[in-house]
């Protein structure tokens, strides 16, 4: 096999850097923050690039049992508040059955009024009479 290599894509230049009272991280930052930077300024450079520096990162475990047990206060929580919710509609709707039917006997009693005295004792009968099949 055979390549072309390009001589302007070699390195012309390798160096190492130091700094006088900081630690490896901060020499890391100032390379990649400052130095590199400001070597790139340079007419001429076509680019910098750092090696070695130092990555700082952050490696987090998540504990899964905690993370469950979390999980199931949270659901439990939730469905106290919907039980709870349910009752409320629950209570709302058998107010709305009750005010629904005390409306219906004032209605009923509101017509009976108006029928003559004759046919309102009819009716009264005819209701007793119902009541007592049932």
């Amino acid at each position: 096999m055979i390549m072309q290599i390009d001589p302007d894509m070699m390195p012309v230049m390798v160096a190492s850097a130091d700094v006088e009272g900081m630690d490896e991280s901060e020499v890391s930052s100032y390379v990649e923050n400052e130095f590199s930077p400001a070597l790139e300024s340079v007419e001429g450079v076509a680019s910098v690039s750092a090696t070695g520096v130092l990555e700082e990162s952050v490696q987090v475990t998540m504990d899964q049992d905690k993370i469950d047990a979390l999980n199931d206060k949270i659901q439990e929580k939730i469905e106290e508040q919907f039980a709870d919710a349910q009752k409320e509609l629950d209570d709302a709707s058998a107010e709305l059955e009750n005010c629904e039917k005390s409306w219906r006997v004032a209605r009923a009693n509101w017509q009976t009024r108006s029928v003559p005295q004759p046919i309102r004792l009819k009716m009264e009968r005819f209701r007793r009479m119902s009541a007592h099949q049932n």
